[in-house]
């Protein structure tokens, strides 16, 4: 599934698709990493986040992102609606 999504990573996806890609990386980013990400902030380097990973990783801004992420958690049902262009992710 990861080299799937790394040869789509041009292709125009839903928001649906993006959600179910952001689903499988964040499984499988919590058993590499073991959590949510690592702290590098205390030898200098900043703070690191799983999701921002993924959101490099799908092509999107952190903000879209966790906006899809906390859609997709609490009404999961809009997500269809904003690929219909009933409503947008804003």
């Amino acid at each position: 599934m990861l080299i799937l999504i790394e040869c789509n990573r041009t292709r125009i996806k839903t928001y649906a698709d993006i959600v179910n890609e952001s689903q499988f990386l964040a499984k499988y980013y919590e058993n590499k990493l073991g959590g949510k990400g690592t702290r590098t902030d205390i030898k200098g380097g900043g703070a690191f986040s799983r999701i921002q990973l993924i959101a490099d990783r799908l092509g999107l801004g952190l903000s879209k992102m966790k906006q899809l992420q906390s859609i997709y958690r609490y009404e999961p049902d809009l997500i269809q609606k904003i690929d219909e262009g009933g409503l947008s992710v804003n």
